[in-house]
């Protein structure tokens, strides 16, 4: 079922969206909370649709990781603002650059898989559409669901994905 998010789920937890959010701890229940405030981005500015709320990403997501590589990736030259979803073996980056930038898609891909460690799968996107639909599933995982709450969205975006990346050796 497709909620009004473009999330397919089972569940209607429309949880917080459009959040600005701050770095995560742990606390007692096992969720993380919050001991940093992020307001903006390297520029100083306010980020897109951001309203200050916490971070409490579900005990059973590596909310820490995650947060680890966005803020590193958002420390490069370039980039605007960037999101992170983790699934297993799977690490994906969304970023927006910022319109002067010349390309720093390699460059992000590199840090990233110096951050996600051996073996692991990194996908770096720069497309608008696949940014969207990465922020509004980050904030569902930000505002405390749990991965299952997204996995059918992630596992359609990652099928996208594969499918633009086979697209070019397709028409040869």
């Amino acid at each position: 079922m497709v909620d009004e998010n473009g999330f397919l789920n089972r569940r209607a937890d429309y949880g917080n969206r459009g959040m600005n959010f701050q770095r995560a701890t742990t606390n007692k229940d096992g969720n993380r909370g919050i001991n940093a405030q992020r307001s903006t981005n390297q520029d100083g500015n306010m980020r897109q649709g951001m309203e200050t709320e916490e971070v409490r990403y579900h005990r059973n997501y590596d909310g820490d990781r995650v947060e680890e590589i966005r803020e590193e990736v958002e420390k490069i030259d370039g980039v605007r603002e960037a999101r992170v979803i983790i699934n297993r073996d799977d690490v994906v980056v969304g970023y927006e650059q910022d319109e002067k930038a010349d390309d720093v898609k390699q460059h992000v891909e590199n840090r990233v898989r110096k951050l996600a460690g051996k073996g692991k799968n990194v996908v770096v996107s720069t497309d608008n559409n696949i940014y969207k639909n990465m922020r509004k599933m980050d904030d569902k995982l930000r505002s405390g669901a749990a991965f299952d709450d997204v996995r059918d969205t992630f596992t359609d975006m990652m099928r996208d994905l594969g499918n633009a990346a086979k697209r070019p050796f397709q028409n040869k």
